[in-house]
């Protein structure tokens, strides 16, 4: 069948192909709109959480602030640190510290070195290793005076062996080596 021009089928086929090509032209340029306009939408959403994760942490920090500075007033807490200053100035209260610990306990110490300063967020590690010679009972008071003492300490890598192997009866008969660590605040 042919078509006569401007007659009512050939107008009908016009109107078809050019519902055919909005269609065409619709989905050509619509679909990547759609797309990209459900991006913008999620990426919008995202942006809120991520707003009000924020907005909750602005209103937390003040109550840390306010916690942090009560932390600083409490007295229970003075003396956990070595006191600020240079490293080496801390490095001898500690090793005086204890020195004096494994003295009183009746021990002899053999050998003290001190171990690398290590940065941390806000404070510095202070760290020694001993060498002493105790006895069972001298152990376990340096542990404790150790432990329980101020400033406040870490032990770390505790390694015991008897002396000799007839240690009964000997004085000291238990060679100790520990790794002792403290933290003193970072200079401002």
């Amino acid at each position: 069948m042919t078509l006569v021009r401007n007659s009512l089928p050939s107008r009908l086929a016009a109107l078809g192909l050019l519902l055919l090509a909005l269609v065409a032209l619709g989905f050509g340029f619509g679909a990547p709109l759609v797309t990209h306009y459900e991006a913008s939408v999620a990426r919008i959403e995202a942006s809120l959480q991520s707003l009000e994760v924020n907005r909750r942490i602005a209103r937390r920090d003040a109550a840390l602030r306010q916690a942090i500075e009560r932390l600083k007033e409490n007295r229970a807490l003075d003396g956990l640190l070595l006191p600020a200053g240079s490293d080496g100035g801390a490095v001898a209260i500690l090793q005086d510290k204890v020195q004096s610990i494994i003295t009183q306990a009746g021990a002899r110490l053999t050998s003290t070195q001190a171990l690398q300063v290590e940065p941390g967020q806000g404070h510095r590690r202070i760290g020694l290793r001993l060498q002493f010679a105790a006895d069972i009972e001298a152990l376990r008071r340096i542990l404790h005076g150790l432990e329980s003492g101020r400033p406040a300490l870490v032990l770390d890598n505790l390694f015991v062996r008897g002396r000799t192997s007839r240690a009964v009866g000997v004085v000291n008969p238990l060679d100790v080596r520990i790794d002792v660590f403290a933290f003193k605040q970072e200079a401002a």
